[in-house]
């Protein structure tokens, strides 16, 4: 498939967007008219990156093999093989690594199946980055963009990263997931939020429950909040003199999660 002329009519679409909005931006400062020029081609950039990581996976023999087992179990079959009995699997994850895809389960050809499931899997990866990029970068909302687009063109630089984020697998939706138990334990220690806090035990077991190793982020996510208590930036009403209310919140919040780890591990 020759891909030149889309190529390049994007190109030419990014540079008239870019063209129209400095134009349009008269009443704003030169360096805020540059930058949004500069969110055009770097929104193009990572579109690039994220469409050829999506088209190359209908080629990659690992998408196949790492979806079969969700197309056999939806068809009836057991996910997961006995020592002795079904097929051998290359991989054994528990069972949200096989449900994060189950969209693509309904396509009818084989291709809609894995290309589906690469859209997803960038999906899982992109969206929980693009929440972090957005919340730390909450006093330019235009600069979180340009983050975001680098991000992805460095992800792709990296064997590792670009395989976790375009490849059918377990990696996405596990490290968004722990991405965002990340985002919201920060900002817990910010604010105190119940809301935040529930976002990060969920998003935390979850993680737990789509890959075993994630289980990393709960030791990390603590001594982070010894270390901010350490460092005594802390909200007092659970650190330094903490209320009842703000310890039985923690104390169930973790045990909950740790209680997910046990019978995901078991």
């Amino acid at each position: 498939m020759n891909l030149a002329f889309p190529l390049l009519a994007g190109a030419v679409v990014a540079l008239g967007v870019a063209a129209w909005l400095y134009r349009n931006g008269r009443h704003l400062e030169p360096s805020e008219r540059w930058l949004r020029c500069v969110i055009v081609f770097c929104s193009y950039a990572a579109l690039l990156c994220v469409a050829s990581g999506v088209y190359e996976a209908q080629i990659i023999s690992w998408d196949a093999a790492r979806i079969a087992p969700l197309l056999g179990w939806m068809r009836g079959f057991p996910l997961y093989s006995t020592a002795t009995e079904g097929a051998i699997q290359t991989t054994m994850y528990p069972p949200l690594s096989a449900l994060a895809y189950v969209p693509a389960s309904a396509a009818h050809t084989p291709v809609l199946v894995i290309l589906i499931g690469a859209i997803f899997a960038q999906a899982y990866y992109l969206v929980p980055l693009g929440v972090a990029c957005y919340w730390t970068c909450a006093q330019n909302r235009s600069l979180s963009l340009v983050v975001l687009s680098s991000l992805v063109f460095w992800s792709q630089q990296s064997p590792g990263l670009w395989q976790s984020q375009s490849w059918i697998h377990a990696d996405a939706p596990a490290l968004g997931l722990a991405l965002l138990a990340c985002v919201a334990t920060f900002r817990y220690t910010e604010s105190e939020s119940n809301r935040d806090l529930c976002v990060a035990v969920v998003t935390a077991w979850l993680a737990i429950w789509t890959k075993q190793v994630a289980i990393g982020v709960l030791p990390a996510l603590a001594l982070w909040i010894l270390c901010v208590a350490a460092r005594g930036s802390v909200p007092p009403s659970w650190v330094g003199a903490p209320s009842p209310a703000g310890l039985s919140r923690l104390a169930w919040a973790w045990r909950s999660t740790w209680k997910g780890c046990g019978s995901t591990c078991s």
